[in-house]
């Protein structure tokens, strides 16, 4: 079976990686647990956290200080035993791809494909797991069968989840 697995929210905890390097810089900042999509939201510095994520801490955060979600990389090893045909399907930001690419070589994560695009129902798979609400949606309107990674800023999804 071919299983489209996303990284961020479902494999990477970004979230935690981020708030790790960002209370380094700034201690004094209280950020709020990320419970909806659009972390700028949670962090005092608003939507310059983006720049801040994306640009300026982009290695520490999705590289140096970012862990895989518990049990992550045993399903993902599980998968491959199964003999799975296993995608990872993931939207990066632009320049920023080898450093996803990087922390699946880091975590010794199993995988033959990797597709880093924001168009996600393009890749042909029977599964998909993925934590977006926006690309479960597009998934399954695309007759897809979209599985939800439950996370606390996915509670609106009504649909499978894991």
């Amino acid at each position: 079976m071919k299983i489209g697995i996303d990284v961020d929210g479902v494999l990477r905890d970004f979230t935690a990686a981020l708030k790790r390097v960002y209370v380094r810089d700034y201690p004094d900042h209280i950020v709020e647990p990320v419970t909806e999509w659009g972390i700028e939201k949670f962090y005092p510095i608003g939507k310059d956290i983006y720049d801040y994520a994306f640009k300026f801490r982009a290695k520490q955060v999705f590289l140096d200080d970012a862990l895989p979600y518990q049990g992550a990389i045993k399903m993902m090893h599980n998968l491959r035993k199964d003999e799975h045909y296993i995608w990872i399907i993931s939207t990066q930001p632009k320049g920023l791809e080898y450093l996803t690419t990087e922390w699946l070589k880091r975590f010794d994560v199993p995988f033959d494909s990797v597709a880093i695009t924001s168009e996600k129902q393009d890749i042909d798979c029977e599964i998909y797991l993925d934590d977006g609400e926006h690309n479960l949606i597009e998934l399954r309107e695309k007759g897809k069968n979209a599985i939800c990674f439950d996370q606390p800023w996915n509670q609106n999804w009504m649909g499978e989840r894991v």
